[in-house]
């Protein structure tokens, strides 16, 4: 049994995730990301999805990761999931950033949805943050 962490997003937003987190955790045979491109029909994007999901056992286990919630790369691919009958053998996020999606790929092994879901919710506050700039008018006077 594999679990497979899947990408789906409006544009290119997927591939340059997936592109991002293989530069720290190399090129990896369950990590895949589809995006409904520009000019893509919806129809191209669920051919796409289904390719990949045709490389996926029935006892096997999807980590999904969408852009955003409800939008038609989500809503497809769910339904696609939902078609091969593996529904209740997924988890379903929406939202995604490469904290997340690295600490997923790499920790997933050994745990089960439920740790995994346990994981993705103690992370996600986390991983956001606001940058504040002090000046230090001090430092900048002895200069």
């Amino acid at each position: 049994m594999m679990k497979y962490v899947l990408l789906v997003s409006h544009g290119t937003f997927a591939e340059g995730l997936k592109n991002a987190v293989e530069m720290m955790a190399s090129k990896r045979g369950d990590f895949k990301a589809v995006g409904l491109e520009e000019d893509m029909q919806v129809a191209d994007f669920r051919k796409k999805f289904s390719l990949i999901l045709q490389e996926i056992k029935k006892e096997d286990k999807i980590l999904l990761f969408c852009d955003i919630l409800s939008g038609s790369p989500f809503t497809n691919a769910i339904d696609l999931i939902n078609k091969k009958d593996m529904i209740n053998n997924s988890l379903i996020v929406s939202g995604m950033n490469m904290p997340v999606v690295l600490n997923t790929l790499l920790t997933k092994d050994g745990k089960n949805l439920e740790e995994i879901h346990q994981d993705i919710n103690d992370l996600k506050s986390t991983t956001i943050d606001i940058f504040h700039h002090v000046d230090n008018v001090e430092e900048e006077e002895a200069l």
